[in-house]
């Protein structure tokens, strides 16, 4: 039996599956970017009923970004690599409240009190509901 025939198969065999390895790997990195999008996406839908909950319990947004189950949401999107969250509510009425995190592809995404969510290019400088952007 010829041992140096057999040996160079499965070279070539390991440099083909090598080759197609290392071509899928930049598809892999994007599609994480989908992924943590999606979560981020997901977390501030949960967020957004949190805050219709609290304004039926409480009939009001004061400090809701700061305290109680809206800001817990916060908190885990900050510690999962959210690198910008916007929570605001307008005082002195506390009768709105938006929130947003920034995406992978530079876009916000956000939730408001009404029950809407927008995508927005930029950054947000005014306004407490998705219609106002």
């Amino acid at each position: 039996m010829n041992y140096y025939i057999f040996e160079s198969k499965f070279f070539i065999i390991f440099i083909a599956i090598s080759a197609m390895a290392f071509s899928a790997i930049p598809f892999m990195r994007n599609s994480f970017a989908d992924v943590s999008d999606s979560y981020v996406i997901s977390q501030l839908n949960r967020l957004q009923s949190e805050m219709l909950l609290t304004k039926t319990k409480e009939g009001t947004f004061k400090n809701s970004c700061i305290t109680g189950n809206v800001n817990g949401i916060v908190i885990d999107l900050i510690k999962n690599d959210v690198s910008k969250m916007i929570c605001k509510t307008n005082s002195p009425l506390f009768s709105k409240m938006m929130t947003c995190a920034l995406l992978k592809n530079r876009n916000y995404y956000c939730v408001d009190s009404s029950g809407v969510t927008c995508e927005v290019a930029g950054y947000i400088h005014s306004g407490y509901a998705c219609k106002e952007i």
